[in-house]
């Protein structure tokens, strides 16, 4: 009797465990990620000719981009651009440093980082692009409004304050559903 105990307890702690570890995806090549929020529903992220990312259609001002992912966060996540950009095959790039609100972007492998740049940590939580800091999975990315109609920098906000003329918006590698 005692012995069946110890065993239903051990099943539950590695049903538990099971259950506490997030569904990773296979190591990807040529994903596209998407941007939804407040007035974003389903937009690309792009590469701006200053290498930072933007949410948009593609258009002249941004280049579409195709990503080449490590779901596990040991890797950087590299751009595959479609055209011959000088950032093909770069790296993505957040600023981590506490009290940043920065935009995100990419950096050749012969460019310096910027400050508190991380290249790697970026998991995929099913469609979920989120960042492992520590032993925690967090989301903070943020659409700032630019000067042009339908098109928004793609910002990391550390601390996850509220910040003028931006939102909070999840990226994923799911495309919008269209009719």
């Amino acid at each position: 009797m005692w012995f069946g105990a110890v065993t239903c307890l051990l099943s539950l702690v590695t049903l538990g465990d099971a259950a506490a570890k997030p569904k990773l995806m296979e190591r990807a090549e040529s994903v596209k990620i998407y941007a939804y929020g407040t007035g974003i529903a389903g937009l690309p992220v792009n590469l701006g000719a200053d290498g930072k990312a933007y949410i948009s259609k593609p258009s002249d001002n941004v280049t579409s981009i195709t990503w080449d992912i490590d779901p596990t966060g040991s890797l950087p996540w590299n751009l595959t651009s479609t055209d011959n950009s000088t950032l093909a095959a770069s790296s993505f790039y957040i600023i981590t440093e506490s009290g940043a609100f920065e935009p995100a972007g990419f950096v050749d492998t012969n460019s310096t980082l910027p400050s508190g740049a991380a290249t790697t940590g970026f998991i995929t939580y099913g469609p979920y692009v989120m960042y492992l800091s520590g032993n925690t999975y967090v989301s903070e990315f943020w659409a700032k409004t630019t000067n042009t109609t339908g098109l928004w920098t793609l910002m990391w906000n550390q601390d996850g304050t509220d910040e003028a003329d931006s939102e909070p918006i999840t990226l994923k590698t799911t495309a919008p559903i269209t009719d």
